[in-house]
């Protein structure tokens, strides 16, 4: 073949004999794929599920989003954290978010597990923590009768001595309540509390100022039943015989019966405030809302509980609380973050 052969017909003398063999090994390609890729068999790699292998190749969402989106778990066999919306891990422990409902046997559950499951923090530290607080009672007593002797074998709340210490014991117990709080949240975050976690509260201003608002509309309302019980029994000075006061009685079971049926619309306000999510005026709005929502499960929840732990503890001498108080609290966090949305651990099946 001669140079003019491999010259275009334009004549300006410019080879083009490579441009006709790439034409022609294009086409050799299209007529035989596996012979133009130089593979005498099949390729052993099949096709993926990465959309550049979908039918008809991959069309971008550049084509009026034609094409499909790259999938949430793209190759099989695999969890569902390698997508984009799994759920997180922590310390080993998978989390999930709350639904917002209440599920008190998964929150009960729970609470005995990890009691169980971490017995030098949460057994061990109930028996310390009520020790250090009997403790701490008697000696605030011992020195409220050296300083006002006579206010306290009358028995009287109103001196300035007892107010003092009254005062001192209630703070005293609110910072023990929050510190206790904090080491039930890491514990449902998945974490294997320490002791040293409880010293590390945050949000501690907030969880105070509702604690203290709380507490004060809590002594307002006690005082009509400290003055019901005052006034419930009669005895007449002359027969020696004692006479009960049917309507004082009544009322006084009226009264209780009402807070027993309001508690539970305000006694997970705190947790809000101890997870450092809210402030105390939106962990108040909040936990109404939450509380309302649960309302028949967390009425049972707080009737049921209550009596199990009172009757157990008797019947046990005391022994039970050492364990039923530890597993009650971390149930009632778990309630919070379950109503809240807030991350729990996923249960094993």
């Amino acid at each position: 073949m001669s140079r003019d052969d491999h010259t275009n017909a334009n004549g300006d003398g410019e080879d083009n004999s490579r441009e006709q063999s790439w034409d022609k090994s294009w086409e050799n390609f299209n007529a035989n794929p596996q012979e133009g890729t130089g593979d005498a068999h099949p390729s052993p790699y099949g096709p993926t599920s990465h959309p550049e292998d979908a039918p008809g190749g991959f069309q971008g969402y550049n084509q009026g989003m034609v094409g499909e989106p790259y999938p949430q778990t793209p190759y099989p066999n695999q969890n569902s954290y390698q997508g984009y919306n799994a759920a997180p891990i922590n310390n080993g422990v998978q989390l999930e978010p709350g639904s917002g409902t209440v599920d008190i046997m998964r929150a009960v559950r729970f609470g005995f597990r990890t009691t169980f499951s971490n017995p030098v923090v949460w057994i061990l530290g109930t028996v310390l923590l009520g020790l250090g607080f009997m403790i701490l009672s008697g000696l605030a007593g011992y020195l409220a009768f050296v300083l006002d002797p006579e206010a306290v074998t009358d028995g009287s709340n109103t001196s300035p001595t007892m107010i003092v210490f009254n005062v001192l014991i209630v703070i005293v117990a609110c910072v023990m309540s929050i510190c206790v709080m904090r080491g039930a949240l890491l514990a449902v975050d998945g974490h294997k509390t320490r002791y040293a976690d409880f010293f590390r509260p945050i949000n501690v201003g907030q969880t105070a100022l509702l604690m203290i608002v709380l507490g004060i509309i809590s002594a307002i309302v006690s005082t009509l039943p400290s003055m019901l019980s005052g006034e419930l029994a009669m005895v007449d000075e002359a027969t020696g015989m004692v006479e009960v006061n049917n309507s004082a009685l009544g009322m006084f079971f009226i009264y209780l019966f009402a807070l027993a049926l309001i508690g539970p619309l305000y006694s997970f306000w705190v947790y809000y405030t101890a997870d450092g999510q809210h402030t105390a005026m939106s962990a108040a709005r909040t936990g109404f809302k939450d509380a309302l929502r649960n309302y028949p499960r967390l009425l049972l929840f707080t009737v049921v509980g209550g009596l199990a732990i009172s009757i157990i503890g008797f019947v046990t001498l005391l022994f039970g609380f050492v364990i039923l108080l530890p597993a009650y609290t971390l149930a009632v966090v778990h309630i919070y973050r379950q109503m809240s949305g807030g991350n729990i651990p996923v249960e094993q099946q």
